[in-house]
């Protein structure tokens, strides 16, 4: 089981690591400017993805380990990727029509939050959850559709491409936020408030350190309510101060001249 996420994990931080080296080339090779703080993105881009890397290689077989997982994989390596990716890499995803209106389509807020709490909650209903601690390529999967979600989610905060419309305003984050953060804490207190475990472990595993499966179902629930509702406050103390700071004009050449042509795009699409 351990194996199978291992081995399928290293294929997709590779793909992701390919895909944003050739992105960094064909922007050098086209004369487009790379952001001064290059190197702080590579260092995000990179904790992002062995972050995903460390959460689908965890080994599994109770709630506990599978709720860190899922905690990383939806609060830690989203943000930390999207943080990374400099906009003059994704400009060229962006470059067809098609291709703009989908991400546009998917990047609306309400649209975000609905897919990624939709599948988190999936995730954990007591069928999909038993079928996903006894098959590793299962858990790998819904390990899978929870990052690929959360990237959704998280868009709209960090915005590491700027709208085709009119971007969330900073007390709109706030409200995102503070839904979404609800949001997690009921499934969070679900886990740990019910009385018996919801969960059938499958044969021969155990919970670790010798919890019971009450416990370990419980201590899964807290897990999620303390680590999803700390992040998601740090993230929200961010827009809260950059809502008091006033905007520099130091924001990195590339990124103005990105988020230009993404009006310049979004212009377009007015007149279309």
């Amino acid at each position: 089981m351990l194996w199978t996420s291992a081995i399928a994990g290293v294929g997709v931080v590779l793909a992701l690591d390919l895909l944003f080296v050739l992105g960094i080339r064909r922007a050098r090779a086209n004369n487009r400017p790379l952001p001064r703080n290059m190197g702080g993105r590579v260092a995000s881009f990179g904790a992002g993805t062995l972050a995903f890397l460390f959460a689908v290689a965890l080994p599994g077989g109770s709630v506990l380990p599978e709720m860190t997982g899922h905690v990383i994989l939806a609060f830690a390596a989203p943000p930390l990727v999207l943080l990374g990716v400099p906009r003059v890499v994704l400009l060229p995803l962006f470059a067809h029509r098609g291709s703009r209106r989908a991400m546009q389509a998917l990047t609306r807020p309400s649209r975000t939050a609905t897919l990624f709490l939709v599948a988190l909650f999936l995730c954990y209903l007591p069928h999909v959850f038993n079928a996903t601690l006894a098959d590793g390529s299962l858990r790998f999967v819904a390990g899978l559709v929870i990052f690929a979600t959360a990237v959704l989610f998280w868009w709209p905060i960090i915005e590491p491409f700027p709208s085709w419309e009119r971007e969330l305003a900073d007390l709109g984050k706030l409200l995102y936020l503070f839904i979404g953060s609800s949001v997690l804490k009921a499934l969070g207190f679900i886990l740990a408030i019910v009385p018996r475990p919801m969960y059938t472990l499958p044969p021969g595993s155990r919970p670790l350190w010798g919890l019971s499966a009450i416990n370990d179902q419980q201590y899964a629930g807290w897990l999620m309510v303390v680590a999803g509702t700390f992040i998601l406050l740090a993230a929200a103390s961010v827009i809260c101060i950059r809502m008091l700071h006033e905007p520099g004009e130091d924001d990195g050449l590339a990124d103005s001249q990105d988020h230009g042509a993404a009006r310049r795009w979004g212009d377009e699409e007015a007149g279309r």
